[in-house]
């Protein structure tokens, strides 16, 4: 055999060996990316799992899941599933607190469309609803209270009548000049009470400026029930207007975060301002009024009926208990 055969054959084998050697970094590199998706594919459905689960803690306590919950996240075709349940498994009393403790098991499943792949978690939630309190008056208010006309504010089976603006201190219903804070009294911050009217919306922020005469009107619904209402006026000219005839709320919290000016209609629940308050004409509120302002004198002119009623109080603080504290017991991926 001469060279150039040997040369040949030589170069045939080194074409077949380098062949291989390809073939193989080919076969790894693809089995690598297999892999590097698959492990995508497995952290997706790990959070999209996390997204069931936090779900399941934001609607807790008044929606269970023993069916499961199904959600759909992402467009084609990266499209991901979520499939949770939440039960209720006991209750206890906090031996310093006194507060009742829920917890709840959450069970979910992340998975990616058009794949087999899945990751599961199982996670114990405690669930410690707000507790109101410290509502004990009529109208409570920050600065002086000055009560003219033929105010009523009253609480009891024979409710005393108040009519001279000089003993109004000696009223067992109306306090000024008091010391308190929103979340001392319903256990609970602010912000997170605006965020949950937000999400009922049930939030209304300057909602007719172009009123004259500095007035925005009541932007809510003539009859309001068995909700939690919040209203932010930005100029502290203006004020919210309850007006005089043909407007009710029953069972409701309304916060008005700006001043705000009740002239007539129906309340039954709490009502809270953080702003400057004047109540007259004809209204009918019973439960527990609320002002802090501490700048001005908080006026109650012409015939106003301010009635402390603990039942209205206790009914409308109900409505706060979407709002408890939630907290993570113990967390584990199911195998």
């Amino acid at each position: 055999m001469d060279k150039r055969g040997v040369a040949l054959i030589f170069t045939f084998f080194v074409v077949i060996v380098l062949s291989i050697l390809l073939v193989g970094f080919f076969l790894k590199s693809v089995n690598e990316n297999r892999m590097v998706i698959r492990h995508i594919n497995s952290m997706q459905a790990f959070w999209v799992a996390e997204a069931g689960i936090a779900q399941a803690i934001a609607d807790l306590p008044t929606q269970h899941y023993p069916s499961p919950l199904t959600q759909t996240l992402g467009t084609p075709p990266n499209k991901f599933n979520y499939s949770v349940t939440s039960n209720w498994i006991s209750s206890r009393i906090d031996p310093i607190t006194g507060d009742t403790i829920n917890i709840y098991q959450l069970d979910a499943r992340g998975s990616v469309t058009n794949t087999d792949i899945t990751r599961d978690i199982q996670t114990f939630v405690s669930f410690t609803p707000p507790t109101i309190g410290g509502f004990n008056s009529a109208i409570e208010v920050k600065n002086t209270l000055k009560i003219l006309g033929a105010a009523i504010i009253s609480g009891g089976p024979k409710p005393p009548y108040w009519t001279d603006a000089e003993n109004h201190e000696d009223l067992t219903f109306a306090k000024d000049k008091s010391s308190f804070n929103f979340q001392q009294r319903f256990d609970i911050a602010p912000e997170e009470v605006k965020a949950y009217a937000r999400s009922k919306g049930h939030y209304f922020e300057d909602p007719n400026p172009s009123l004259p005469q500095y007035a925005i009107t009541n932007p809510l619904a003539d009859n309001m029930a068995d909700a939690i209402y919040w209203v932010k006026i930005t100029d502290s000219k203006k004020q919210l207007q309850i007006p005089k005839t043909g407007w009710q709320g029953n069972n409701v919290i309304l916060i008005v975060e700006g001043n705000c000016d009740v002239e007539g209609g129906t309340f039954s629940g709490i009502l809270w301002v953080m702003g400057e308050l004047k109540i007259a004409g004809n209204t009918d509120i019973n439960g527990a009024v609320l002002s802090e302002d501490t700048t001005d004198i908080t006026s109650v002119t012409g015939k106003p009926d301010l009635y402390y009623d603990p039942v209205a109080i206790s009914k409308a603080g109900g409505l706060m208990g979407d709002l408890g504290t939630r907290a993570i017991v113990a967390w584990r991926e199911a195998p």
